[in-house]
């Protein structure tokens, strides 16, 4: 942007010069004094849209949990100066939220997909999983399994995505192969805690399925290890996968003999 300014400053001081006959030095000054207030200007501009950003975005995310989400909209569209001043996806995210948070996930994806679009490669991870999580719920799980592959693709050990693409790929076509697959990865990636351990009961619950019952038995060891201290609740699909496994141990057995 600056040196749009500078182009702008120099091509007037240019015209200026021919027209006056001024040398060198007298354009330099010029352009010095064309191109130096609307820097400032800028940087000021900068800084009073960022700090009324953060106080804006903290306030909404705070009220969230909280407030009606109608109320939040309304909050949202009365902010007209940010709407139009602050980083384009950084205003849809916030608006997506609430979207999410009414239950319109259509309107989330909507403005997901508008805030991926307009963001810098830095944010665009974090909001592609949101449009993928927005469009699962909307029911249009063929665009949300694209972009949770494209998700993984730039951040291949992302537990939560490889979690949520084996759902999908289970949901929509029963690949038993593929979704067992992705969430080994998960598993593989995944910090050692309770969170994890619900999910290597999935994987558990998928190997029984295939019957890989050595494999599925020692997802269940560690996830029960690990949920040593954990209440019951967070201990039920683990149990349900060891209750499964038993099951299948015991009809192999009767098979066999």
């Amino acid at each position: 942007m600056y040196a749009a300014y500078a182009i702008t400053a120099l091509s007037i001081a240019a015209y200026v010069g021919a027209l006056t006959g001024l040398g060198r030095s007298a354009l330099i000054t010029r352009l010095g004094l064309l191109v130096a207030p609307m820097i400032i200007a800028e940087l000021v501009l900068q800084r009073i849209v960022q700090r009324r950003f953060l106080g804006f975005s903290a306030r909404m995310i705070e009220l969230l949990p909280q407030e009606p989400p109608e109320r939040l909209l309304e909050l949202y569209r009365r902010e007209t100066f940010l709407r139009f001043a602050a980083p384009k996806h950084l205003m849809l995210d916030l608006l997506g939220m609430i979207y999410v948070q009414l239950g319109e996930h259509r309107s989330a994806a909507a403005s997901f997909r508008e805030a991926l679009e307009a963001a810098p490669a830095k944010a665009q991870v974090e909001l592609a999983i949101k449009l993928a999580a927005s469009l699962k719920e909307a029911g249009d799980l063929l665009t949300a399994e694209r972009y949770y592959r494209e998700v993984i693709a730039v951040a291949e050990d992302h537990v939560p995505s490889l979690q949520q693409l084996a759902r999908l790929v289970l949901q929509r076509r029963d690949d038993l192969r593929e979704a067992t697959e992705l969430l080994h990865r998960a598993a593989a990636s995944a910090p050692r805690d309770v969170e994890s351990s619900q999910l290597r009961g999935e994987l558990a619950l998928l190997l029984v399925r295939q019957g890989k019952l050595d494999d599925a038995e020692r997802q269940i060891n560690v996830a029960l290890h690990d949920l040593r201290d954990a209440g019951d609740d967070q201990r039920m699909l683990v149990e349900e996968a060891a209750a499964a496994l038993a099951t299948a141990r015991s009809e192999t057995a009767s098979t066999s003999d």
